[in-house]
């Protein structure tokens, strides 16, 4: 199955997360990290260099909190960094659960100033109601197909006018088969098909008016056809990932002439199965010289989680094998 990551609006549209499954990983396994995790504590070293990279998948797993606990199931409860003055920047937990110990609801916290931000409802496949106390948006609904699967999301403003709606459809082994998204005053501003048979897949978005303003259709690892109404950079729909499992993702940028300038990633994992824990990445055009590099090493504790990571990088800027950064960690562990 093709899965589309589009890479300038990869953190705000709710089309682009992965559908709910059945069997639920725990945070903890979200995070990456094996066995009854209780507490991680990171600290990272950067070599002062300018390394970057093109808009598109990561090419190094980012540290996301330096510190962070879990409880006995592997829910997060507290997370964040903690200051050089001593204090800590970041969230807590409130966790609530029902008679049968599954987990009903979450609150997070403000941790420097106690305030809540957030409530959050869960149901037995994901999240099914969400409260924000700061933000345009105040409350969101989830629902989920029988089997798990995320099947739509809406989101209301403070005068409880719907802000966005988000919709999907998923067929019987897991494979999504058609995603749109509406934003306010019922805007459509994307939809998209896929065929699993065919391996075929068509995407549009619109403009304020309507009117088509990026379209593709893209299958057999290839993009077919690709239009554009300007050659206004950036629109969204012009950059996209495709991820060709096995390590293998294919990026490409495309123009107002239907012509595509394609990038070809490459991961290797210390855990192939899982895809944990990468240890090379390479970034090449379409002619096979390689660009961009990570190198990643590790030392692994007896849960098979690292403990220290040495990162290695190049670049156009930086043509050789350059440290960039060192990460240690200090994991404990609940009692089994």
């Amino acid at each position: 199955m093709l899965v589309l990551r589009f890479s300038l609006v990869l953190l705000i549209l709710p089309a682009l997360l992965a559908s709910a499954q059945t069997e639920r990983k725990t945070q903890a396994q979200s995070d990456q990290l094996n066995g009854p995790v209780h507490s991680v504590t990171t600290q990272v070293v950067m070599v002062p260099i300018k390394w970057s990279q093109p808009a598109g998948p990561s090419l190094i797993y980012p540290i996301f909190y330096r510190e962070c606990e879990y409880d006995s199931e592997g829910n997060r409860i507290r997370y964040g960094q903690k200051q050089p003055d001593g204090s800590f920047v970041g969230e807590a937990v409130e966790i609530v659960r029902d008679g049968e110990r599954h987990v009903i609801q979450r609150t997070r916290i403000n941790a420097a100033d106690g305030k809540v931000f957030e409530q959050e409802k869960d149901g037995p496949f994901g999240p099914v109601e969400e409260t924000y106390f700061d933000g345009p948006v105040v409350r969101s609904t989830k629902s989920y197909d029988r089997l798990g699967n995320l099947s739509e999301w809406l989101s209301f403003d403070a005068s409880g006018q719907q802000v966005s709606r988000f919709m999907t459809r998923t067929n019987a082994d897991g494979q999504w088969t058609e995603r749109a998204n509406w934003g306010k005053d019922a805007q459509l501003e994307y939809r998209e098909t896929y065929d699993p048979e065919t391996d075929f897949q068509r995407f549009e978005s619109y403009d304020e008016s309507g009117a088509v303003r990026v379209a593709f259709t893209y299958s057999h690892n290839k993009v077919q056809t690709f239009w554009e109404a300007s050659d206004k950079p950036h629109q969204f729909g012009d950059s996209f990932t495709t991820d060709l499992e096995k390590g293998k993702m294919d990026t490409y940028t495309c123009h107002k002439d239907g012509a595509c300038d394609v990038a070809h990633v490459q991961f290797t994992y210390a855990n192939s199965a899982t895809h944990q824990f990468p240890t090379t990445a390479e970034w090449r055009d379409g002619a096979g010289k390689l660009l961009y590099a990570t190198w990643c090493e590790y030392e692994f504790d007896d849960q098979h989680n690292w403990t220290k990571r040495t990162v290695w990088v190049l670049s156009p800027d930086i043509p050789e094998r350059t440290l960039d950064e060192t990460d240690t960690r200090v994991l404990s562990y609940w009692s089994k």
